[in-house]
């Protein structure tokens, strides 16, 4: 069997990994106003958490709401209802791949429409 010689590599037959921040989680998920945001630093405080993702994403579009908490199977993601689903559509082009509290943050169309959004709908029908 030949030696390694020091500082030499082998070739991996596996395919380079994709940068996580590039990949979108479920790409047939239909467009809504409500983007779900994963991947958010835990160790920082609720309030920041919230201020830098309202920040971040009323550059792009309206924010309405954001449900925000860091206790158990919820921590580190968000919920952010925006007015339309032109001004998300926006926000997730914009914002896919940004770094925030040292974490890149995941985002996409969340699965299900945010109350918010229903009432809203209802009342202007």
């Amino acid at each position: 069997m030949a030696k390694r010689q020091r500082g030499a590599t082998l070739a991996s037959s596996q395919p380079s990994k994709k940068p996580r921040n590039d990949r979108i989680i479920h790409p047939l998920i239909s467009p809504s106003c409500t983007i779900y945001v994963r991947n958010i630093n835990d160790k920082v405080s609720k309030d920041a958490a919230k201020r830098s993702l309202y920040i971040l994403f009323s550059t792009y579009c309206d924010v309405l709401q954001i449900f925000y908490t860091n206790a158990g199977k919820l921590r580190g993601q968000a919920w952010l209802v925006v007015s339309s689903i032109e001004e998300a559509e926006l926000a997730l082009v914009r914002l896919r791949g940004i770094t925030v509290f040292g974490k890149n943050l995941q985002m996409e169309f969340s699965r299900n429409t945010s109350r918010l959004v229903s009432q809203l709908t209802e009342v202007s029908v």
